[in-house]
């Protein structure tokens, strides 16, 4: 035991009353609750050690129920989620500094079920994110500054990208490198490729580290042009 004070609940007639006062090590605030019959029941503010509000929950005779809401120490709102029963429902949004939307993705049953969506401070979708049953599983995409021009796509299974992911030229067309994932790691041949699509490099990988011998090609001239030297003897 160090002495530092933990917890309050005030006691009547044997009984919890309806609130008690948790707090940090330090003896800073860390959260203030409503009880029933011994039980959180109603709102529970959560508070970082410096003071500033870090979340704000509701319970129903011990159990999430109603939107949980997490903050920075400036007071952005970082997160918000429905739950009921205790399992989180509905969709889970996390925001920028400036209001805007991060992430959002739908909770099932407490799972994350899905695309989610991944944006950055102006608004503009740069990802999506592929889940099933709680895990990062499918295909994955990610796009241009326009949110709409692809720029790489990886394949996930069960949280561990695993298959060839893309990754593509500004045009979001024309392939440039092809990376061969294996439970989390890249392993066998990157892949690299000319604009015109022929290719241009491969590289033999062991755990994500070059093993082996590489090979570079030349770019053939495509079909009704001259075939110019680098330099004339």
């Amino acid at each position: 035991p160090t002495g530092e004070k933990e917890s309050e609940v005030l006691y009547k007639d044997g009984f919890p009353a309806n609130s008690g006062v948790g707090y940090h090590r330090n003896g800073a605030k860390k959260s203030v609750f409503q009880l029933l019959n011994g039980v959180k029941h109603g709102s529970d503010t959560r508070f970082f050690e410096t003071g500033e509000r870090q979340a704000e929950y509701t319970f129903h005779y011990g159990v999430l129920h109603g939107q949980g809401r997490t903050y920075d120490k400036k007071g952005h709102l970082l997160a918000k989620v429905d739950y009921a029963a205790g399992l989180a429902q509905g969709y889970e949004e996390h925001y920028h500094a400036n209001g805007k939307t991060r992430f959002r993705v739908k909770r099932v049953a407490d799972l994350r079920q899905g695309d989610a969506n991944l944006s950055n401070e102006q608004g503009v979708r740069i990802a999506t994110l592929p889940y099933k049953d709680g895990a990062l599983d499918g295909l994955e995409r990610r796009y241009q500054g326009d949110g709409r021009t692809l720029k790489a796509r990886f394949l996930w299974r069960k949280d561990l990208l695993h298959g060839v992911a893309v990754l593509l030229y500004a045009d979001g067309i024309h392939k440039h490198i092809e990376l061969p994932f294996v439970e989390g790691q890249i392993q066998g041949i990157e892949k690299r490729y000319y604009r015109s699509g022929q290719l241009k490099s491969e590289t033999p990988r062991n755990a994500g580290v070059a093993a082996g011998m590489g090979t570079l090609y030349f770019e053939k001239p495509a079909a009704g042009t001259l075939d110019v030297p680098l330099m004339k003897i």
